[in-house]
C-alpha cells in the first residue's frame, strides 16, 4: 500500500496542484476524496508503489504528492492519475485540468477563478 498522510510527506516531494472549476458539496467531496484514496493506495510506477498522499484543500484544490526518494513517478503513471481525474472531471462535472484559469482569494475571503485576461486586469486596478 502507498497511501500515506500528505502531511508526512517530505519538503521534497513531488507535488500537482489540481484545482477545480467549481467547489463540491459534502457527497461529491465524499466520491472526490473515496476515489483518490483509492487510486493513490495502488498507484505504482513501473511495477514499485508510489508513496503518495494527496489532500482536498478549500473545497477546490487537489494536492497529490509523491516521494520520489523511493520511487519516482513516471511518465505511464502521470498518465494512470490524469486518466483517473478525467473520469472524475465526468463523474462529478468537473474540470479539474484545465490549467488556464487563476485562483484567488477575494477581500471577502471566498475562493473565484477568472481567465488570465480577467486576473490581469484585476491587478492592474489593485483589486
Amino acid at each position: 500500500m502507498s497511501l500515506i498522510p500528505f502531511d508526512t510527506l517530505p519538503d521534497d516531494a513531488r507535488v500537482w496542484c489540481f484545482g477545480a472549476s467549481r467547489a463540491l458539496d459534502a457527497s461529491a467531496t465524499e466520491v472526490l476524496v473515496g476515489s483518490m484514496r483509492a487510486f493513490v493506495a495502488e498507484w505504482t510506477a513501473h511495477r514499485r508503489d508510489l508513496e503518495a498522499g494527496f489532500d482536498w484543500w478549500h473545497e477546490r484544490f487537489l494536492l497529490i504528492a509523491v516521494d520520489e526518494s523511493r520511487a519516482g513517478a513516471s511518465g505511464c503513471s502521470i498518465d494512470a492519475l490524469t486518466g483517473h481525474l478525467r473520469r472524475l472531471d465526468a463523474e462529478l462535472d468537473l474540470d479539474l485540468l484545465d490549467s488556464m484559469p487563476v485562483w484567488y482569494r477575494a477581500p471577502a475571503g471566498d475562493i473565484r477563478m477568472v481567465s488570465r485576461t480577467e486576473f490581469s486586469d484585476l491587478a492592474a486596478l489593485g483589486e
